[in-house]
C-alpha cells in the first residue's frame, strides 16, 4: 500500500511540475510578446516623428501657431472605400473656416487600426459640424 500511495504522490508531483512548467512558458511568451510590442511601438513613434532630436529626447518642438493661424497648404486625393477611388483632389485650404480633425496613420499600423472604431463614434456624433480627415501615410 505504500508502494501505491508513493506511485500517486509522483503522479501528483509530476502533474504539479508541468502545470508550472505551462504557466511559466506562458508567462514567458506574454512578457516576450509584450518587449516585442513594447519595441515596435517605439520604432514606430520615432518613425512617426521623423527621427528627430526631438523624438529622441522625448522633448516635443515648440509649436508657434495661435489660433487662427492658417495650417501650411497642401493637397490630398480622397479615397472613399472601394467605390471610389481617388474621386477628387482637396487643398487644405478649401476647407478653411470649419474645424478639421487630421487623422495621420498607416494600414499595416496596429494601434492605427485599433483606433478606428473611436474614429468611426466621433464621425457618427459629429458629422456636419467636425470634418475628419483620414491621411494615410503608407506602410508603417
Amino acid at each position: 500500500m505504500a508502494r501505491g500511495a508513493s506511485r500517486r504522490q509522483s503522479a501528483a508531483a509530476a502533474s504539479v511540475a508541468a502545470q508550472r512548467r505551462r504557466r511559466n512558458r506562458w508567462w514567458l511568451g506574454g512578457l516576450g510578446g509584450a518587449a516585442v510590442v513594447g519595441i515596435v511601438a517605439a520604432i514606430a513613434l520615432t518613425v512617426a516623428l521623423g527621427g528627430s532630436d526631438s523624438a529622441l529626447s522625448g522633448t516635443a518642438p515648440e509649436a508657434n501657431s495661435q489660433s487662427g493661424d492658417r495650417v501650411p497648404e497642401f493637397s490630398f486625393t480622397l479615397f472613399q472605400g472601394e467605390d471610389v477611388l481617388g474621386s477628387e483632389e482637396v487643398n487644405i485650404a478649401d476647407l478653411h473656416g470649419k474645424p478639421i480633425v487630421l487623422n495621420f496613420w498607416a494600414g499595416l499600423c496596429p494601434p492605427c487600426r485599433a483606433e478606428m472604431p473611436d474614429l468611426q463614434r466621433f464621425y457618427d456624433d459629429f458629422k456636419g459640424r467636425v470634418t475628419l480627415v483620414g491621411i494615410d501615410v503608407g506602410q508603417f
